[in-house]
């Protein structure tokens, strides 16, 4: 493989990982049946950290040998009746080999348990990560192999690219589709994978996003119960964390080049239907002039731990109307919720992970 960009294996437009299960759909050929192609394999390895797009050093690729079965409609009966067929794997000794369900072969309803058309599933949390001091278990870049198999179990490989014992050549190729199919010359000239199996990187993470309410005017302490006195002038602060300990990965792990949070937003609510209003927020879309605080893209110590930022924070636009009167309006005294939110941008190829919130509570008066 050729050397991997910094965000190889995220989502092309957001930059988000992959986390959960995920699951995989592939495209066969018709013509590779032709080619002998009966059993496909799929497997996993840790991508080397430096970016070279090969295993890391030590690494050895790992079949996916979770079950897979799809219904068929068996139109040799009347009426036509649904039936079953596993896919693998294969009882061969060659491990981790399915059946190809060419769209010819049967007239196929897709995975059995009615979830779609999918060749594999993979549980990205049972990933291990084999950086020392690295972000551990479920997290990281990964290459994502494919092999093809003719019906004895031996490997085929688009002639002349064998590289183990008993590999056979056949006439095909693997494609990387450069753009949504159809693909044609001479685009598709660029695609051609010239090697024995085609491998994917994907980027993993299964950590969840941190948003946390530290403290409340900086010295308020941590006791649980908080009143604040100030005149009305005087500005309300919150000391808050919003952060992904991606960007604290390193210095041997990769780093993407902005975090796993999309965006995030502190908000107060006073009493009982008393209004609302924005302490702070940050995205990296729609708000391109609010510069995230440090800690959602480059924390200035890592890791982050008790480290946390303000509201007062001078890249907060928001700060200079945060104040005491303007909160409290006309009351002199009121109850406030405080409320964190940051939304990860996880996906398991369906949905993105919900938002993390936390909410905290404190009373202001003038004075």
């Amino acid at each position: 493989m050729a050397p991997l960009p910094q965000n190889a294996g995220l989502g092309l437009a957001d930059g988000a990982p992959l986390t959960g299960t995920i699951w995989i759909m592939l495209n066969f050929d018709p013509g590779l049946k032709s080619a002998g192609a009966y059993y496909y394999r799929l497997s996993t390895v840790q991508a080397d950290p430096s970016g070279s797009g090969k295993p890391i050093s030590g690494g050895k690729p790992q079949p996916i040998t979770n079950a897979v079965a799809w219904n068929y409609q068996d139109d040799t009966v009347s009426p036509p009746v649904t039936k079953t067929l596993p896919l693998g794997p294969s009882t061969l000794a060659t491990p981790g080999l399915f059946i190809i369900p060419y769209p010819g072969d049967r007239n196929w309803y897709g995975n059995a348990d009615n979830s779609g058309f999918y060749h594999q599933t993979l549980n990205t949390g049972t990933l291990a990560n084999a950086i020392t001091g690295g972000p551990g278990q479920g997290n990281g870049q990964f290459l994502l192999i494919l092999e093809l198999f003719n019906s004895s179990g031996s490997r085929l490989v688009p002639t002349g690219t064998g590289t183990e014992p008993g590999d056979v050549n056949a006439n095909f190729s693997f494609i990387r589709l450069i753009s949504a199919p159809p693909v044609t010359p001479p685009a598709l000239t660029d695609a051609i994978v010239n090697f024995p199996s085609l491998s994917h990187v994907i980027w993993v993470d299964n950590r969840p996003a941190v948003a946390d309410i530290v403290n409340f005017q900086s010295s308020s302490g941590t006791q649980v119960c908080q009143t604040l006195t100030a005149v009305a002038s005087a500005q309300f602060t919150v000391g808050y964390q919003a952060y992904h300990t991606v960007m604290c990965d390193g210095p041997a792990s990769p780093v993407p080049a902005t975090t796993f949070i999309s965006s995030y937003v502190m908000t107060w609510e006073k009493g009982l239907a008393g209004g609302t209003g924005i302490l702070v927020e940050a995205n990296e879309t729609s708000l391109p002039n609010n510069i995230p605080p440090p800690l959602l893209n480059a924390p200035t110590n890592c890791p982050a731990g008790a480290n946390y930022v303000s509201t007062s924070a001078a890249d907060n636009p928001l700060a200079a109307d945060n104040t005491f009167g303007n909160l409290l309006g006309t009351d002199t005294f009121c109850a406030f919720s405080i409320s964190i939110s940051a939304q990860p941008k996880h996906t398991n190829g369906f949905s993105t992970l919900g938002p993390v919130v936390n909410t905290a509570a404190v009373a202001l008066s003038i004075g």
